[in-house]
């Protein structure tokens, strides 16, 4: 292991948080906000191929530490509901452990595959025959991370924090993203697009992030792509919580990620925004969201139409441009040879699930880029299913549960839009912190108190609208 500058920066940061006498409050605050820095490194794992170990996977380390070591000793009752109601997630890591450290040697030299870390030839990726590699340990310890990232966030809300601590923290971690992505667009116009290089040292393939003269967005992260896939659920929360809550400072927080998350070019940002846009807006019109709101709602559109009217008559030649700009990133990109190239990664499940027999040939055996194919692909048929039945059960909580609080449903939606980028562009079956964060929370089980438990009754909540 070879570790960084910033392998000293973080372990004072935790020392100084376990001596806290609200110790487990400031370690859930140190996961949320180390998620933001996903490209930034403490160690490079060498006995892994060189695999970094980002600053967002020491949060989910001490958060699971803390919860299993403080909190889960302390509320056997609280810890049992947690884990029924995390079967399928805890089967799940259970069967990708098995099929990650058998399927590569079951299946080895029976299919050629572009593996994680691809290899060329004469400037070109070649598919090379599977084996066992570094990358099935880094990749399946991503995926048993995830879920128990999810199984701990939902235990520490069962009784020890509240809602109010996850909405701050989530939100303070949204807010610092868009600051970064603000930071790093404004930078790039002054021409020091460097400024936060020194958050990007992880052992990513940090891409060239232009479209012509226009500086694409990644914030502390990779590049453009990472940075909106981040954002996206981040978004909707917030957006999700000022519906239901109707306080300001949420709205205003997920339009800034918006904001910024659009302002990035990515075409995943533009295919989140119109998914999400064709979900929200139907559902605002039917519940009602008074005049005021409509009002500025109503304000912004024609203002944009006004706007985007008077430049065509003005300056056509900027109106043409922006034009070829967003047919670049749409309708063109379908044609590149990148979206051939990623059209090919993903095939490479449905060859993975059929040349295993639909055992799976587990975690990190291949590089996808769709995160469905690589779950069938990696887990075969028992592994999808698990994650599927994860998934519906986050489903379930979101629109048909009647004991929910209303946070509980912004994170359901929050964590399922999360899934939304990873359909077309997910390299791995780990569907992420950022999603288990989310779903975590919106499964955990309302304990009011030990009392409530031992007489076997749950505290009433009325169904909120979803």
């Amino acid at each position: 292991m070879q570790p960084t500058f910033y392998v000293g920066i973080v372990g004072v940061i935790l020392l100084a948080l376990l001596f806290r006498q609200t110790r487990v409050r400031s370690i859930w605050w140190f996961f949320a906000i180390a998620q933001v820095f996903g490209g930034t490194s403490v160690a490079t794992l060498t006995a892994l191929g060189g695999a970094s170990l980002a600053v967002s996977q020491v949060g989910v380390a001490a958060l699971v530490y803390a919860v299993f070591a403080m909190v889960a000793p302390r509320d056997f009752l609280a810890l049992r509901r947690t884990i029924s109601t995390h079967a399928a997630g805890i089967a799940l890591i259970v069967y990708a452990v098995i099929i990650s450290v058998m399927g590569p040697r079951l299946f080895a030299g029976q299919m050629n595959l572009v593996a994680m870390r691809p290899e060329t030839l004469n400037g070109f990726i070649i598919a090379t025959p599977l084996e066992p590699r570094s990358s099935n340990i880094a990749h399946l310890a991503y995926l048993v991370g995830s879920f128990l990232t999810a199984l701990a966030t939902s235990l520490v809300f069962c009784r020890k924090l509240t809602a109010t601590d996850f909405r701050n923290a989530v939100l303070s971690a949204g807010l610092l993203h868009a600051a970064l992505g603000a930071i790093d667009a404004v930078s790039s116009s002054l021409g020091a697009g460097w400024v936060l290089d020194f958050l990007r040292n992880a052992n990513f393939s940090f891409v060239d992030q232009s479209i012509g003269n226009i500086k694409r967005i990644s914030g502390s992260l990779a590049e453009a792509s990472s940075y909106v896939t981040f954002s996206i659920p981040f978004g909707v929360f917030g957006i999700e919580e000022w519906w239901r809550t109707r306080r300001p400072a949420p709205g205003l927080v997920g339009l800034a990620i918006w904001i910024v998350a659009l302002a990035s070019t990515s075409t995943t940002g533009l295919i989140g925004a119109g998914i999400y846009a064709a979900v929200l807006f139907p559902r605002l019109v039917v519940a009602g969201v008074g005049f005021a709101v409509s009002g500025i709602i109503l304000g912004v559109i024609c203002a944009g139409g006004l706007i985007a009217t008077g430049v065509s008559l003005a300056r056509p030649d900027i109106m043409a441009a922006f034009g070829d700009f967003i047919s670049l990133l749409t309708v063109d990109k379908v044609n590149s040879s990148s979206a051939v190239e990623r059209v090919a990664w993903a095939t490479q499940g449905w060859d993975a699930f059929q040349g295993s027999f639909g055992l799976g040939i587990g975690a990190g055996s291949f590089r996808s880029s769709s995160f469905p194919l690589a779950v069938i692909g990696s887990l075969g048929f028992v592994g999808s299913m698990l994650m599927l039945g994860f998934i519906a059960q986050v489903v379930r909580v979101t629109f048909f549960a009647s004991r929910v609080s209303s946070t509980q449903r912004s994170a359901g939606w929050a964590a399922l839009f999360a899934l939304v980028p990873l359909v077309v562009s997910g390299p791995t079956p780990d569907p992420g912190f950022v999603f288990a964060m989310f779903a975590g929370f919106a499964l955990h089980p309302l304990l009011a108190s030990p009392e409530h438990e031992l007489g076997g009754r749950l505290p009433f909540r009325s169904r909120q609208p979803v």
